[in-house]
């Protein structure tokens, strides 16, 4: 990539492989998602950087992505899976190998334990360092993550629109929680997984919606490749893009997400 090669940021993936240690209380278990996979998948759609999310699958043993991105010389930055037996020491090291945050599986734990003493700390230490904290929740549980989150003054990054309730779109209180919390400018959105969300038509009036809420300033686009849950579907990498073309129809819109957004969000620049 020359200095004058625009941004192109994928912000949400995963690697997933059987050789290292697997969540024993995984919700599934998604087929291998190989690293020179997704970065010929960049290549390929003019992808430049990414960020590789720690899948639920392998828990809270970082080891396989963060060894993936140490390969790759500040290309991809990463989010772990944490909880609050990792301390400073351990943070420190992540950081040294462009981690800039954690993600919360709130499908894996209940959106309480957030709540508590431990995870309080946690959160605090996070916000100190200015990382990221993502969620990957469902509509009920997000106001109950911003009452735990928000006071820290965290960045905070809601997955997959936030997945609310298909029949309910934009209507859902959960959904109408992240327009009201985003006011206070500190609430990112990503716009991907709309098949969690019930679909392309379901999820085109949420990204209208935060379009008009938050502006392309505070969106991000993720492949969510490998699709996991959704492996069998016959997904393609560039349809993941053809989708945010569909979701985000201004051009300058989506080269905003696509790029400046993303790549300072995320400590590219």
């Amino acid at each position: 990539m020359t200095d004058s090669t625009p941004y192109r940021i994928d912000t949400h993936a995963h690697v997933v492989s059987h050789d290292y240690p697997l969540n024993p209380h995984r919700r599934h278990t998604p087929h291998e998602a190989k690293l020179e996979d997704y970065i010929r998948y960049h290549d390929e759609n003019g992808i430049t950087h990414g960020v590789l999310i720690q899948p639920s699958t392998h828990g809270f043993d970082n080891t396989l992505m963060c060894e993936s991105i140490a390969e790759l010389n500040g290309r991809i930055h990463g989010i772990v899976m944490i909880d609050p037996s990792f301390d400073d020491a351990i943070l420190d090291e992540f950081e040294q190998n462009h981690i800039v945050g954690v993600r919360f599986s709130l499908l894996d734990m209940p959106v309480e334990t957030l709540g508590e003493p431990g995870y309080q700390n946690l959160i605090q230490r996070l916000a100190a360092r200015d990382w990221i904290i993502e969620a990957l929740i469902k509509g009920p549980d997000v106001p109950a993550f911003f009452e735990h989150v928000a006071p820290s003054g965290a960045r905070m990054v809601i997955n997959h629109f936030g997945i609310p309730d298909p029949a309910l779109g934009v209507n859902d209180p959960s959904f109408q929680s992240i327009l009201t919390e985003a006011e206070a400018g500190k609430v990112w959105v990503k716009v991907s997984g709309q098949y969690r969300c019930g679909g392309l038509e379901k999820a085109k009036p949420l990204a209208e919606a935060l379009i008009t809420s938050l502006g392309p300033e505070r969106l991000l686009w993720g492949s969510d490749w490998p699709w996991t849950q959704f492996q069998d579907a016959g997904f393609t990498y560039k349809m993941s893009l053809d989708w945010l073309s569909v979701l985000v129809e201004k051009e300058s819109d989506r080269a905003q997400i696509l790029g400046p957004t993303a790549a300072e969000f995320y400590g590219f620049v």
